[in-house]
């Protein structure tokens, strides 16, 4: 489902139908190329250990920093007496 929410975003900034399907084709196309990289390094349980610990670490990452811009503009429209 996330392809039509990345689709229908890439078409409303302007880009066309044909154009953003293209991109969400060729977004596919590295997931799957990902996925046996993965595979293939994942035999490796040396090289497991930090797969799964910089997966961990980018899933952290990403979702603090969507909670702090979420909670920085809270703040700041309590405090602009907005809320």
């Amino acid at each position: 489902m996330y392809i039509l929410g990345d689709f229908s975003i890439l078409v409303r900034s302007g880009m066309s139908m044909c154009k953003a399907a293209l991109l969400n084709l060729l977004s596919g196309c590295t997931s799957i190329i990902g996925v046996f990289i993965g595979v293939a390094l994942g035999s490796n349980e040396e090289i497991r250990k930090w797969l799964v610990a910089a997966t961990g670490g980018m899933f952290i990452y990403i979702s603090l920093v969507a909670m702090v811009g979420v909670c920085l503009s809270v703040r700041l429209s309590v405090r602009n007496g907005r809320c």
